[in-house]
């Protein structure tokens, strides 16, 4: 019966979006806009809590403050291209997919004034067992700290010596995010406020059908 009624839901709700509308709303609401905000306020107030690293943080050989041509370039044409149309600093988000092993990755990198500042990883198409998780989270940690991450500890803020910073995160969905170091207050108010205005500007009809 419930079965029946979220059929009738999807087919009701399909019949008002199209294809690309669909499209488009499955990677906006991927979009760490919220997220990000947070960051920055961990970013600038538990600077004491980070736990230095030796090695450069580059997640899949991307360096922050690369171009979109240079990323474009490597990485190669996007599955899907975001254009923050209220930022006047050209704020993008490009999103990609790879595996690794069995595990399938959501990459979303976020540019701003044409730079390279975010990099989010996010495990898709299925739930993830506890002990991926911890294959995953014990490799960033190894490859970064070379000390092992102990079942109940607190996950690190991981920093290197430009200041990027590694984040993981496993409240909803698990995912390690990325975030570009040296950059001053004025530079994310900017970027804080260019996500805050098109936050505001998303209608909010296409969450009934991300519900289903």
């Amino acid at each position: 019966m419930i079965n029946q009624i979220v059929r009738k839901a999807r087919k009701l709700l399909n019949a008002s979006f199209s294809a690309a509308e669909v499209r488009n709303d499955y990677y906006f609401n991927r979009i760490y806009f919220k997220r990000i905000t947070k960051l920055f306020k961990v970013y600038n107030s538990a600077e004491d809590l980070f736990k230095q690293t030796t090695a450069a943080i580059s997640p899949l050989g991307l360096k922050f403050g690369s171009s979109l041509n240079s990323v474009a370039k490597d990485f190669g044409t996007p599955k899907y291209i975001y254009n923050n149309k209220n930022s006047s600093h050209n704020h993008k988000v490009y999103f990609y997919r790879r595996s690794f092993t069995d595990i399938s990755l959501l990459v979303q990198l976020q540019f701003y004034n044409n730079r390279l500042f975010f990099i989010g990883l996010d495990v898709i198409k299925r739930k993830m067992e506890e002990f991926e998780k911890i294959e995953i989270i014990n490799t960033v940690i190894q490859k970064y700290l070379e000390e092992p991450h102990l079942k109940g500890d607190a996950y690190p803020l991981i920093q290197d010596s430009d200041k990027n910073l590694i984040i993981i995160n496993d409240d909803i969905n698990f995912s390690i995010c990325y975030l570009a170091g040296g950059m001053d207050l004025v530079y994310q108010e900017q970027i804080v406020k260019s996500m805050e205005h098109e936050l505001k500007d998303k209608p909010e009809k296409a969450n009934l059908f991300y519900a289903f």
